[in-house]
């Protein structure tokens, strides 16, 4: 190679590793908006986001792509909007205790809301009354997250039929401390 044309090979190589730089760094310092973040703000609503870190931690369905909701959502035996409804009719019926039930609801409206099965604006009608119900229910955030861990060992025994695994046992000890911090801004009562 001559040195002559050394020169543009080395100028082109080094540009494009700037490009790439300054393309990770773009995409790894752009904001990422988030209702989730935006909601938690909000006191109107941030007792649901506070329910949602109890039950699944950090987990923000907010950013989910709609294909992957629904991959989730199948998962519920939820293949269609009509089927997510009848599932939180039937947690909203009471299924296994006040705290999983609710939370089960208010976590599912997000993902169904995530998946295109449902708008917004429906979230009130599921997340609502469960809310009312489960402030109702418990005394403050401990109790709730007790009587969740509860729930859930109980839906492994009695829905699923076996000893819940030791996956998600330890799932929900860490979800349990990642929930602390949200929900240690969160007023109980609203």
């Amino acid at each position: 190679m001559r040195e002559g044309t050394l020169r543009p090979t080395l100028y082109t190589v080094l540009g494009i590793v700037v490009l790439l730089v300054v393309a990770f760094a773009a995409w790894f310092f752009w904001p990422v908006s988030s209702r989730r973040k935006s909601e938690l703000a909000n006191p109107a609503t941030r007792f649901h986001w506070g329910v949602i870190a109890t039950y699944m931690g950090h987990a923000d369905p907010t950013q989910l792509p709609r294909d992957e909701a629904a991959r989730i959502l199948s998962g519920w035996s939820c293949n269609d909007a009509s089927a997510l409804r009848q599932k939180m009719s039937a947690y909203a019926s009471g299924e296994i205790n006040t705290a999983f039930d609710v939370a089960r609801i208010v976590w599912l409206s997000e993902l169904g809301i995530a998946a295109g099965y449902m708008p917004l604006a429906e979230r009130e009608q599921w997340s609502g009354p469960a809310l009312t119900r489960v402030r109702g229910a418990y005394a403050g955030w401990q109790p709730f997250a007790e009587d969740l861990a509860v729930g859930r060992q109980r839906w492994w025994t009695e829905v699923a039929g076996s000893a819940q695994p030791e996956q998600d046992r330890a799932r929900a000890i860490a979800v349990r401390t990642e929930a602390a911090s949200v929900v240690a801004s969160i007023p109980w009562g609203g």
